[in-house]
């Protein structure tokens, strides 16, 4: 679950419906632009996750168009290591979301001390020389 020091007044509790569709769960985790909220779809009853983008970052154009951005390119991929966009939208307050598929598994930070992110490491070098 989320550090128990990441709370804040942006955050949104169990139960908040996003786009009329989406039910939050429990909050994942929080970033530099939002926070990730594990949520339930409610039409197609299934597990998603969803990127909501910060307040003060919705209201920042140059933020604005980085989210947009990066929304429009992974929706574009299609891929086995790349998570899928399912959806995006705009709350009435102005603050955009961006929902994807649920994904179970570990942490990048856990694998790392796992040293399971060698091997990836030793590809990706690999492929670049």
């Amino acid at each position: 679950g989320p550090d128990p020091g990441l709370g804040g007044d942006d955050g949104l509790s169990a139960g908040t419906l996003l786009g009329q569709n989406f039910e939050i769960e429990r909050e994942l985790g929080r970033g530099g632009m939002g926070v990730v909220y594990e949520a339930l779809d409610l039409s197609l009853q299934r597990r998603v996750a969803v990127k909501r983008m910060r307040a003060e970052i919705s209201r920042r154009e140059r933020d604005l168009e980085r989210f947009l951005t990066e929304a429009r390119l992974v929706a574009a991929l299609r891929h086995p290591h790349i998570v899928e966009i399912v959806d995006f939208g705009k709350e009435p307050s102005g603050e955009l979301y961006l929902v994807m598929e649920f994904l179970h598994g570990q942490t990048l930070e856990q694998r790392i001390k796992q040293g399971c992110m060698r091997k990836v490491s030793m590809e990706m070098r690999f492929q670049t020389n």
